[in-house]
């Protein structure tokens, strides 16, 4: 049996006290038949200290007292079957993909684990990317490279959920196998290193701004004793290429380059002769890019301007949603992004109060609704399912739908506004809201079910047909590695496993003892 909180074994010293008090104490029983003939005839007998049970009503709450004390104390005993057990968390991300790295780190842990930890036959090895796990022991780990996987992926926040999640679930040792700085602390908790650092130049960031003069934003880590470099810009047909200087070792700098014009994906390259080629590499690709406007039907000189204007400036892509812009509700098809404007001078109805705005909605900001002057001819709502945007009483300027599809109604027709900017903002923010979002760049950082599913860096194609660009980024070396390996001090630690808690039984038991005491007191 071990105690986890042993100290609380200290209040055993004034409970034994009080126990040989009730056992030896200098007590003299006599039988009377009323108080008042007890209390004044004859001299006392002396009393003689002898050995004598308490009444049954306090021996049963002496017992519930050591056994809460007990409880205290957390004892474990051990199962008959019980066998001692090592945890072994491998780390087999990005920083271990150096040819050999994993294999040698491994050959050095096993006799380590061996030596301290001879009294444990079993050994489960965990991974940080996957949930494999192999069953061995610590002799035989150095062999075991060629089973591990590794992928290119950043492993920390796998790493510290793993550990908390092995402490918590287990009372085994738990050894991790990385060359990453961990936060969690704990007694049972220990850590060895790879002996070698490696030096790497990689992207921390990368960003494109499309609008006016395109500009390529990309942010680089030095960890390595290189001072220039090479950078390649690869944009559709066109391939640039510009000389750097590297930042000092160990720090961060932004680079800013000029493209001649934006296209559909980007791609950008390190030529750098390092240990982690993945992240000398990052993509961007445009998504949510701009609206395939398509016209039917007679919508006016000043829409169709705007088509043309939005279309010559944003030139849509393979990618692009088609959005259908018309003359009439009638003609709005029922599962395509469309947008339908109020025509017909019949059908239209003077303004006679002011406008109010029924909700913050990306088709209304920025617009300035001011520019709606009275003359402006507006239609009544336009049915069952359209939430209103813009209203003036009964009539509605301006309402959407999400079912069956995205669709924009355009209930107003005003001369004075369509010779605003506020008209030009607001036919922007219905394509690019039909067209979900506009053109912007974007990636993602390849993840570790990114990697499980067999992705790489790159320009990948999601389930639903559409790419998106995986970056491997932002990748952190330890440059003191030695202060990573920490070692349990002495030698032949034993594991835990196999310890059941007998402290809530202890406590069942002390309160059964004090129900019992209270029934005899009761009783009396």
């Amino acid at each position: 049996m071990i105690f986890a909180s042993p100290i609380a074994l200290l209040w055993l010293i004034p409970w034994a006290a009080l126990g040989l008090f009730l056992l030896f104490g200098k007590r003299e029983f006599t039988s009377v038949p009323f108080i008042e003939l007890w209390l004044g005839t004859g001299a006392a007998s002396k009393a003689k200290r002898q050995l004598l049970l308490p009444p049954r009503a306090i021996l049963a709450i002496l017992i519930a007292a050591l056994l809460t004390i007990l409880a205290a104390a957390a004892p474990k005993v051990r199962t008959p079957s019980a066998s001692p057990h090592l945890h072994v968390l491998v780390d087999n991300g990005v920083t271990l993909t150096p040819p050999g790295r994993l294999a040698q780190l491994l050959k050095d842990a096993s006799p380590l684990l061996h030596n301290l930890f001879q009294s444990v036959p079993q050994v489960t090895l965990l991974q940080a990317v996957t949930e494999d796990t192999i069953q061995t022991d610590a002799s035989k780990m150095a062999g075991l490279a060629d089973q591990i996987r590794i992928y290119p992926v950043n492993t920390s926040t796998a790493i510290q959920s793993k550990i908390a999640r092995l402490l918590q679930e287990t009372d085994d040792p738990v050894v991790l196998l990385s060359d990453q700085r961990i936060a969690i602390q704990s007694p049972r908790l220990f850590q060895i290193a790879p002996k070698s650092r490696i030096d790497n130049v990689g992207f921390v960031d990368i960003a494109l701004r499309p609008e006016r003069r395109a500009q390529l934003m990309l942010k680089i880590r030095n960890d390595s004793p290189a001072k220039e470099s090479s950078i390649s810009i690869v944009k559709g047909l066109a391939r640039l290429q510009h000389s750097i200087a590297l930042p000092e070792s160990g720090t961060v700098q932004d680079y800013f380059f000029d493209l001649p014009e934006a296209g559909y994906s980007v791609e950008a390259t390190i030529n750098v002769k390092d240990d982690l080629p993945a992240d000398n590499v990052a993509h961007l690709l445009l998504t949510g890019s701009n609206s395939r406007l398509e016209v039917k039907g007679d919508v006016g000189e000043a829409l169709q301007r705007m088509v043309d204007v939005y279309t010559s400036n944003r030139a849509p892509d393979p990618s692009s949603r088609v959005v259908i812009i018309c003359d009439s509700l009638f003609q709005i098809p029922a599962l395509t992004p469309a947008v339908a404007v109020a025509s017909g001078a019949s059908a239209l109805t003077q303004l006679r109060s002011p406008l109010q705005l029924f909700a913050d909605h990306p088709i209304t900001r920025s617009v300035d609704w001011r520019s709606i002057d009275r003359a402006t001819l507006a239609a009544f709502a336009p049915g069952d399912g359209w939430t209103p945007l813009v209203k003036s009483n009964e009539l509605v300027l301006l309402a959407v739908r999400e079912k069956p599809a995205r669709q924009v109604w355009v209930g107003f027709r005003s001369s004075g506004f369509e010779s605003t900017r506020d008209h030009v903002i607001l036919w922007s923010n219905i394509f690019d809201f039909l067209g979900e979002g506009g053109a912007r760049y974007t990636y993602q950082k390849l993840g570790i079910s990114d990697a499980i599913f067999s992705r790489q860096p790159g320009i990948q194609q999601e389930v639903n047909g559409r790419n998106v660009a995986m970056n491997v980024l932002d990748v952190k070396l330890e440059m003191n590695l030695e202060s990573l390996t920490r070692l349990p001090a002495s030698t032949a630690v034993q594991s835990t496993t196999g310890w059941i808690a007998i402290s809530p039984w202890l406590s069942i038991g002390a309160l059964l003892f004090i129900l019992l005491g209270a029934v005899w007191l009761g009783s009396k």
